[in-house]
């Protein structure tokens, strides 16, 4: 082979100096050595075996318990002899002995670098050549992180004030799990069955998110990478210990089960309940200082660890869209389970903090008040939406009504008047509603509708961390002065023209359209 390809010097690979004893250095080498030094790199003691990992190993990564002075961790491969059995030792006397770490790693996993938990000391992450891997124990028992991929990550770094765990594949890729946190709270009995625990919650940063041009490239194209921002709001980590399961589901899960025999059928009426049974529900209430319910988020009914974000929204105001910004401050979540047409609390209430990132510019507005304003406009946008449905409605009516008119030997010359009277006048109340159709479609300003306004009103009102402007109060009132005369205009219309006229059409005999009464089948 190429001798010349490697180096024929033994070179340092990793360095650790130890945090908590000063002049503690320990170094690993490309030929198998352990060097470590307790007086600051005066004098160095070598250790020249390890046993149960092979002489000449690569030293890959050496790290210092965070936790103990005494407590040493090594990464070792030995894969260029042919030899892919992931090799892991501690050392707690300062590298004299050591013992395996590898726990129930699977086999042909070279292990790259490990880090430990600041806070727990017995928990590890470990960079392997088949994806990131976690212990909670200390290495006798390791679990692949759910999400990473099988690929190999040679560095592993944590960010402590975040609890962020980032690493770095061969493959030049970039990966980030935000906030591990979660795993320092697990435990047997947390994660035991028919268990439901939420873990404790990071503090939630509040702000109103940039809405840049273009959205996140802009114009730079695909030549320009960035990644996806971590969820915008509070993050929520909770486990499961079942999977709260339909009929069919528990039906099917019965079935798999039986061995010998035929597998029964279902009755009719079983699968009548069956498709009539609505799916369990998880949610999360989210209240506030006051114990009033602000927001509900919907969860995840499998087993297992799970996370859901909430983004800072207020119960939605109207039938579409997203509420209001709460404001920061002191809240409460608590786990809810619907089934059954049964809802129950799946455990305590959990307290978490939003808070603010800055001091905002303008003061923020009493939110009682806020909410009151906001109220108000999603009642108007509800009655504009109510308008626009009935508007509709009746539109579709009159079309159906003028082509029966045509159709029909029973219609008459002041019908077909009236009908398309009434077409145009429903078309002056959809103009006074929603604007030109004619003028959106060319893409021509018109003057404000009533739509317009209380949707501008309510979207800008929603997504401010300060509150409904002055304009933006001006521009609701005179929004909802022409709504209310709208409103009256339509009732009355439909009162005194269209349900007249609906009459008329029976009595003359024209064959029913939408928006008329049954026939009457015995005559």
């Amino acid at each position: 082979y190429d001798v010349f390809a490697m180096s024929r010097y033994g070179n340092i690979t990793s360095i650790s100096e130890s945090p908590v004893q000063e002049d503690l250095l320990y170094v690993g080498t490309d030929d198998g050595l352990i060097q470590v030094s307790e007086d600051g790199g005066e004098n160095w003691r070598k250790v020249e075996q390890i046993y149960g990992v092979p002489k000449g190993a690569f030293v890959n990564d050496i790290k210092a318990d965070l936790h103990d002075a005494n407590t040493v961790y090594a990464c070792l491969d030995h894969h260029k002899t042919g030899d892919y059995r992931p090799m892991l030792v501690k050392s707690t006397d300062r590298g004299r002995t050591w013992t395996s770490m590898v726990g129930d790693l699977p086999e042909k996993h070279l292990v790259w670098r490990i880090v430990q938990d600041h806070v727990q000391q017995n928990l590890f992450f470990l960079a392997t050549e088949f994806g990131i891997f976690f212990s909670l124990d200390a290495g006798e028992k390791w679990t692949k992180l759910k999400g990473s991929p099988t690929i190999s990550f040679r560095d592993l770094a944590i960010q402590k004030r975040e609890n962020d765990l980032v690493g770095a594949s061969f493959g030049r890729g970039f990966y980030v799990l935000d906030d591990y946190s979660p795993l320092r709270e697990s435990s047997p009995e947390k994660l035991k069955e028919d268990n439901f625990h939420i873990f404790p919650i990071r503090r939630a940063l509040w702000y109103a998110q940039a809405d840049s041009l273009g959205g996140r490239h802009g114009f730079q194209g695909d030549s320009f990478y960035s990644a996806d921002n971590p969820p915008y709001g509070a993050t929520f980590t909770y486990y499961s210990g079942k999977e709260f399961k339909t009929k069919k589901q528990l039906r099917k899960d019965a079935e798999k089960k039986q061995k010998d025999g035929d597998v029964p059928l279902p009755s009719w009426e079983s699968l009548r309940d069956e498709s009539l049974e609505e799916g369990a529900r998880v949610y999360f209430e989210i209240t506030d200082s006051d114990g009033m319910i602000v927001s509900r988020v919907d969860g995840e009914t499998g087993k297992g660890l799970h996370r859901t974000t909430w983004n800072f929204r207020c119960n939605a105001l109207t039938s579409q869209g997203s509420g209001p910004l709460c404001a920061p401050g002191e809240y409460h979540l608590e786990a809810m389970l619907a089934q059954d047409g049964k809802i129950e609390s799946l455990g305590e209430k959990v307290e978490f903090q939003v808070e603010s990132t800055i001091d905002p510019a303008l003061p923020i507005q009493a939110r009682n008040e806020v909410l009151e304003f906001l109220q108000a406009v999603s009642k108007s946008a509800s009655t504009a939406g109510a308008l626009r449905a009935r508007l509709t409605e009746l539109s579709e009516e009159a079309k159906s009504v003028r082509e029966v008119l045509k159709r029909s030997n029973l219609s008459t010359p002041e019908l077909v008047e009236r009908a398309q009277t009434i077409a145009k006048r429903l078309d002056d109340f959809d103009l006074q509603l929603n604007g030109d159709s004619n003028k959106r479609y060319y893409r021509v300003l018109s003057e404000p509708t009533i739509s317009s306004r209380i949707n501008g009103v309510l979207f800008g009102a929603s997504n401010s961390t300060h509150g409904p402007t002055q304009t933006q109060r001006d521009q609701f009132e005179i929004a909802q002065g022409q709504l209310d005369k709208a409103s009256s205009e339509l009732k009355s219309f439909i009162e005194d023209t269209i349900l007249p006229f609906r009459a008329e059409l029976d009595d003359a005999g024209i064959p029913w359209t939408k928006g008329r009464e049954l026939p009457d089948v015995s005559s």
